[in-house]
């Protein structure tokens, strides 16, 4: 069966999940979607030589299971369930395999889950971004203490606020180790360590950047008022640069730029 058949039966089957996802493309996933579906079709401009034969099986439990969850599933659920359908197809078509990772990833990222990740995880991040800046400043002589999302140094509190819970890094991150996995032409193995790492890279990275405005905050450094929006892009770009070397160290040993 055609690839571009069974494309537009998915896409007629989950005809619900488009309208909800357009009007959630507000805010900056208004950005952030659009994009990733941008770069995910600019990787896949280049398609696998042999397919091999479809997996109508799989495709159709996922449609059928689609239909019988519809009533019962949240739309981020329906939409993840829809996307992860269609990212099976294009893998299969343009990457010969099950499914490809950089491809299901992309896909994942280009659904509205921002504010669910602000929700669920949000919290969580910044007090693990806390509870990481704690060893950081007392290494450099300070005796910091924490509570929840709240540094303690003498009598000055230093609250890690939303903006600082790294979500935004984290999307990013994960952006960037998709596409080095596809761009690299990691095998699934290679792309999960990758994908793993980076996650480790952004957390990391984020418990520096707390700790490193924990100086700004509390006036052991003073500076312009641009210092503190620039310490955000020196760590950022020091993460990305620490994912891209990640990835370049996993790559097979016989890889070659296409």
């Amino acid at each position: 069966m055609s690839p571009v058949i069974i494309l537009l039966v998915e896409v007629v089957a989950f005809w619900p999940v488009w309208p909800w996802w357009v009007s959630r493309l507000t805010g900056e996933e208004l950005t952030t979607g659009p994009l990733a579906l941008l770069v995910l079709g600019a990787l896949l401009f280049r398609r696998a030589e042999n397919p091999g034969p479809p997996p109508l099986r799989l495709l159709a439990t996922l449609l059928v299971l689609s239909a019988l969850t519809h009533h019962l599933l949240p739309p981020l659920l329906r939409g993840a369930l829809a996307f992860t359908t269609l990212a099976i197809t294009l893998s299969w078509w343009r990457r010969s395999t099950l499914l490809h990772v950089p491809t299901w990833g992309l896909a994942m990222l280009a659904l509205p889950v921002m504010p669910s990740l602000q929700f669920f995880l949000g919290h969580p991040l910044r007090a693990l971004s806390a509870a990481l800046a704690v060893p950081l400043l007392r290494m450099a002589g300070l005796d910091v203490t924490r509570e929840g999302t709240t540094l303690t140094w003498e009598s000055t509190q230093v609250w890690v606020d939303a903006p600082c819970s790294g979500l935004r890094m984290l999307w990013t991150g994960l952006f960037l180790a998709f596409i080095l996995a596809d761009v690299l032409g990691l095998d699934r193995r290679r792309s999960v360590v990758l994908v793993a790492l980076s996650l480790g890279a952004v957390v990391v990275g984020n418990a520096w950047r707390a700790s490193t405005l924990f100086y700004l905050e509390t006036g052991l450094v003073t500076g312009p008022e641009w210092l503190h929006q620039g310490v955000g892009v020196v760590v950022f770009m020091a993460t990305c640069a620490l994912i891209a070397l990640v990835g370049w160290r996993v790559r097979p040993c016989a890889w070659r730029p296409s």
